[in-house]
């Protein structure tokens, strides 16, 4: 039997209980000022080959840092606050210490191959398991104790624990529950440094996450008024939180979630300085957004003789399979449908491209809508630069237009001058006369460097835009 083995707290040699046992307590009272100084100092160094044989000892750490309201639990008695949070500072050591131990370079921490596997055993490959007792931790630490320098150096420390693990081990879908959770423990938050901190934390969970579920969820939980009041960086430009949010607005559940509550709070304000008129052009694009939105959930009846269409909200409306139409009852559409079928597409059942970042036809028609504002609003620029274009390319009888909808704080798009056999448009036989409009999306996964996630038509004669 290995001594770690007989250490162990959760192996059972050693005859400790939970919870507020007081042996239990002396015991770690003892041990974890060993483990803080195994790990941090000038010992650190001396002992960092011999540690590394017996890896195991990683797991004993971040086991008790991650039950620590169960291994070091405090009970109901004001004495035992001050213990806990001086346990949980060792502990707090040993964790940053072992980062930078295990790191091949000692000025940085990293989660390197043999801590991650120890982590993965402390959580049985559960990886939700890691973040749902790191966050009730910090729901113990804020639940115990007032504001105290002290403890809230605790706290910070802890928080940024939370942002290097979940850049190195992160979860492929984040449960609305944790998410609900994290948010309620950052409204707590009390110094700068630790709102900065979260906020940098939830920033990364939006970055890897791999839909937009998680940002919805957080900014529907009031999430979005801390990320804006910490959103000011040393250089003065949008936080890394602040900047996934407008990158991310091209789907449909984070602007939805946007538009919730009364619609998005300002990124506007004095204390950009230089930034003030970016910031404002992105407000007015989100508020765009949210607009855009909200008119794919109309409540008016689109039958003009219907009672509904006079203005007022109708009880329910169902959507047209084109999703441009909304009626009240099937009567209605009934009465409509002679007028509405010469302009209806059906868009509920078209089978979306694999790789396009979308759960459902109406988000990809939702991005559409998004690219079919902007060239709206840019037409006579467009069509200055295709006949520009053109002329420059005698021989190109079709143009290109690329909008690129991540451009903060608006898009922005580009045109190019093609032979109508070029490889990309000959599978869509277009029309010498037309011009093909790809909007794309150029996501912030530096492996996925741009998608297509729709193609529209702009007609030369009537320089009108319809749905591809």
């Amino acid at each position: 039997m290995q001594w770690l083995d007989f250490l162990h707290p959760g192996n059972e040699y050693l005859p400790l209980t939970y919870p507020s046992d007081p042996e239990t307590l002396d015991y770690f009272n003892e041990t974890l000022p060993l483990y803080a100084a195994i790990f941090t100092g000038k010992i650190a160094a001396r002992m960092k080959d011999l540690i590394l044989q017996t890896p195991r000892i990683f797991r004993y750490v971040v086991e008790v840092w991650l039950r620590a309201p169960e291994y070091l639990a405090v009970g109901t008695w004001f004495f035992y606050h001050d213990r806990f949070f001086l346990d949980l500072d060792y502990i707090m050591d040993a964790m940053h210490g072992l980062l930078y131990m295990q790191s091949e370079r000692s000025d940085i921490a990293t989660i390197g191959p043999v801590l991650k596997a120890q982590v993965m055993a402390a959580v049985k490959s559960r990886v939700v398991d890691l973040y749902k007792c790191a966050i009730n931790l910090l729901q113990v630490c804020f639940d115990l104790e007032d504001a105290d320098d002290w403890v809230d150096r605790i706290i910070e420390l802890h928080i940024l624990l939370l942002t290097t693990f979940v850049d190195e081990i992160p979860l492929a879908h984040y449960p609305r529950d944790l998410m609900r959770s994290i948010v309620q423990q950052a409204l707590r938050t009390r110094t700068e440094k630790q709102k900065c901190n979260i906020c940098n934390f939830v920033g990364f969970i939006w970055h890897l996450d791999k839909n937009s579920r998680s940002m919805a969820w957080a900014i529907r939980d009031s999430i979005l008024p801390l990320i804006i009041a910490n959103g000011k960086t040393a250089a003065g430009e949008l936080t890394y939180a602040m900047n996934k949010v407008a990158f991310r607005s091209v789907y449909l559940p984070v602007v939805r979630a946007l538009g919730a509550n009364g619609g998005p709070p300002a990124f506007a304000g004095p204390a950009w300085g230089n930034n003030e008129a970016y910031s404002v052009n992105l407000d007015k694009e989100l508020q765009r957004r949210v607009k855009i939105a909200r008119s794919l959930h109309y409540g008016v009846c689109s039958y003009p003789d219907c009672g509904s269409a006079s203005g007022e909200k109708a009880v329910k409306t169902r959507r047209c399979v084109c999703f441009d139409a909304f009626y009240c009852s099937r009567e209605c559409q009934r009465a409509h449908r002679k007028v509405h079928k010469k302009i209806c597409v059906d868009r509920a059942h078209r089978q979306l491209d694999p790789g396009l970042p979308f759960k459902n036809p109406l988000e990809a028609f939702f991005v559409s809508k998004l690219t079919l504002d902007h060239i709206e609003r840019s037409r006579d620029e467009i069509l200055a630069r295709i006949k520009k274009s053109m002329e420059d390319n005698p021989q190109a009888l079709t143009c290109i237009v690329e909008v690129n909808l991540a451009t903060l704080p608006a898009p922005t798009y580009k045109v190019r001058a093609l032979s109508s056999y070029a490889p990309e448009l000959v599978q869509r036989m277009m029309r010498p006369d037309e011009v093909l409009v790809k909007a794309r999306l150029r996501a912030m996964d530096p492996v996925i460097t741009e998608l297509v996630v729709c193609v529209l038509r702009l007609a030369l004669s009537d320089l009108s835009v319809r749905a591809y």
